[in-house]
Parts: structure tokens; C-alpha cells; sequence
């Protein structure tokens, strides 16, 4: 298959000489005129490798020996990318090259590479060493590495290996609605808006927002908008009640925060209702002829958030003991005060002045 090199002696009578050796490797031979050659293909090596041997000269009388060596000589290659991250990618990105992985060889030698825990979503040319997203990345709830080895070889015992890396990327949305309280709601209030949560996702992924344990009489959209529903009103607890329950923000991609909030529910009692009487002072108000005694039944209506019936005592517009009763009418409080005589009725908006002069200034 070759020669690989050729022994000389030198004899002073001029006699032939001969030579043999021993210690050859078996893919080597040498002639008896001194010619050491390539009888099969040498084996495979990391690295260079002496093989040595002894050979003998001799004439007819005399012989002599000398020690030699034959080098196989194989260099491993050597990655032209440093070890560490390759690239960082996010969940679900498309399929498509994201980095190189490159090697050299002293000896010109091809170099094959082959990889070992790559994930699925990887793959590695053998080849050409592109490294390349073939199926969609898989949803990560934080910044996730996965590690991987590269090894090249090149063919002829020579391998190396360097240890990669690809960095999933996903970081979840941070919620800036604080925990806690949203509101605190009076029995029977109905439809209405209670809350807009709000958050940010780092990776500028789209937000959708879900619950658990929400009450029935609550909906959260996937927008974030905490309401009660059409259809729907607040419950009526014996006690104050709250409702908790969990929200959660999910990017799609993995990344999920959540957070507690409740919202409580409670039936105000007759004096928790008249500490919020306001105070509107006494009202001037003559009915039919200045001077002349007169009677008037006088029904005086006030809204004031959720509750469910009840009686208070209070005081008549006219001076007179009168019995007021709270009630819960069309979705709002109404006060109504029934009082002397008879013939008139009035309705007390929610704000600015009565629409009859009535002194609310006595109450209990």
C-alpha cells in the first residue's frame, strides 16, 4: 500500500546484507533489503501514535541491531465555536437555522458531528454543523437552558466534544393590581363593572386573564374586566361576607402569574343605614293656606347602595312621631316615611336638595 521509509547499512568487506526486525506493528512489513512498507491500512488514532520496532542487519558472519519507531500521526479536530449559550429562542418560534457549529481539522481530514441530548425541537447537521429549530419550541414558564454535546470526528480515530447550550426564553407577566379587597358591595347590587386587572409581560406576549373559586354571581372576561353579569346580583349573607378567589394572568407561552383578591358582601342594618342619612337641615314648606292647620301623608323616597329590607324608626317632616321603611327597590335603597294626613308623595333624589322641604335633621 506504500512505502514508508527504507534502511541502509553499510558493510566494509562488501558483503549482501540482510534485514529482518521484530516489534514491527502487523500493517507493516520490512524486506529483507531493507524496505519498511504499508501492508494494510493502519488503524484508527486520537492522536499520534509511536509504534516501535527493532530491526537487524547481518551479513554472513556477523549481524547488528538498531531500535527504530514509526509515528501514526492523526490530529482530533478542534471546534471553532466556544462552549457555552448558542442562542436564545422563544416558545413556539419558527422552524429555521439559529446557529453553527464549526470544526477544524490539522489534517485535512472530513469531519463528521453528531450530537447527544439535543432536544426534540433541535436538530444538528451532521454535516455542515447548522443548528436548526424543526418543531416549535415548547412553552417554558421561565428562562429555561437546555443543554447539549456536540462530538466531531474525523473518521480516523480522532474525536472531540464540547458542551451548548440553547436558552428558551420566557419570562411570565407581572400583575399590577395589587392583591387583596377589589370592593365591598351591599346585598342585591347588580350589574356593574368591579375591576380592570392590569399587568405587563416582559416578552410583550399577549395576556389572558382566567379564575378560579370565582362565585357564580361573578364574571371575569379574558380581557381582565371583573364584573357582575347581567342577570346576575351580589348575594344576601346573615353577616359580612367575603368571596375570594384567584386570578391568573397566562402569556400563552408558559409564563402564568396569579394573585388573591375577594371581593365582600354584607346586609347593612337599620343603624349602619341611618349613619349615612345625610344631614340636610331643616326645609321650609307650607302646604295649602299660610295659617291654616293642615294634615299630609307624605311618602319621602332616598337611594343609597344595596341592602335588604328593614325598618327604622325617625321623625315626620311635620313634627310628628312617624315610622320610616327602608326598602330595596329596582336595585337601590328607597326611605319611606309614613307620616300625618294624607294626599301627597314625594320622591328624594340622590343628590342636590329634596324635592319637598323635609326636616332631615332629626333622625335616629
Amino acid at each position: 500500500m506504500g512505502t514508508a521509509a527504507i534502511l541502509a547499512a553499510v558493510d566494509p568487506q562488501g558483503w549482501s546484507l540482510v534485514w529482518s526486525a521484530s516489534g514491527l506493528p502487523p500493517w507493516l512489513s520490512l524486506s529483507t533489503s531493507g524496505q519498511i512498507s504499508i501492508v494494510s491500512a493502519p488503524p484508527s488514532a486520537a492522536s499520534t501514535i509511536s509504534f516501535p520496532f527493532t530491526a537487524q542487519v547481518a551479513n554472513a558472519a556477523k549481524s547488528a541491531s538498531a531500535s527504530f519507531s514509526v509515528s501514526l500521526v492523526n490530529s482530533a479536530p478542534v471546534p471553532t465555536a466556544a462552549p457555552g449559550q448558542l442562542a436564545a429562542v422563544r416558545p413556539g418560534q419558527v422552524n429555521g437555522q439559529i446557529a453553527s457549529i464549526g470544526w477544524t481539522d490539522a489534517d485535512s481530514d472530513v469531519v463528521g458531528i453528531s450530537s447527544s441530548g439535543l432536544p426534540a425541537w433541535l436538530s444538528l447537521d451532521a454535516s455542515s454543523g447548522a443548528l436548526s429549530i424543526v418543531s416549535s419550541p415548547p412553552p417554558a414558564s421561565s428562562d429555561t437552558p437546555f443543554t447539549f454535546t456536540a462530538t466531531a470526528s474525523d473518521g480516523k480515530g480522532g474525536t472531540a466534544s464540547q458542551s451548548y447550550s440553547v436558552l428558551l426564553v420566557n419570562s411570565p407577566p407581572a400583575i399590577s393590581t395589587p392583591a387583596g379587597q377589589l370592593a365591598a358591595l351591599y346585598s342585591g347590587t347588580g350589574p356593574q363593572t368591579i375591576a380592570t386587572f392590569a399587568a405587563t409581560d416582559p416578552n410583550s406576549d399577549a395576556i389572558v386573564w382566567s379564575a378560579s373559586g370565582l362565585p357564580s354571581w361573578l364574571y371575569l372576561s379574558s380581557s381582565g374586566v371583573l364584573s357582575i353579569p347581567t342577570g346576575q346580583t351580589a348575594p344576601s349573607p346573615a353577616t359580612a361576607t367575603s368571596y375570594p378567589f384567584t386570578v391568573s394572568a397566562v402569556d400563552g407561552k408558559g409564563g402564568t402569574t396569579s394573585g388573591s383578591y375577594s371581593v365582600s358582601v354584607s346586609t347593612p342594618s337599620c343603624a349602619s343605614f341611618l349613619a349615612t342619612w345625610p344631614n340636610w337641615g331643616t326645609q321650609t314648606y307650607l302646604m295649602g293656606t299660610p295659617g291654616v292647620p293642615y294634615s299630609a301623608n307624605i311618602n319621602c323616597y332616598y337611594a343609597v347602595g344595596g341592602a335588604t329590607n328593614g325598618q327604622c324608626p325617625g321623625y315626620g317632616p311635620l313634627g310628628g312621631l312617624e315610622f320610616c321603611t327602608v326598602n330595596y327597590v329596582a336595585g337601590a335603597w328607597r326611605y319611606a316615611c309614613n307620616c300625618n294626613g294624607s294626599n301627597f308623595t314625594s320622591t328624594i333624589p340622590n343628590s342636590g336638595s329634596p324635592i319637598l322641604p323635609i326636616d332631615f335633621s332629626q333622625h335616629n
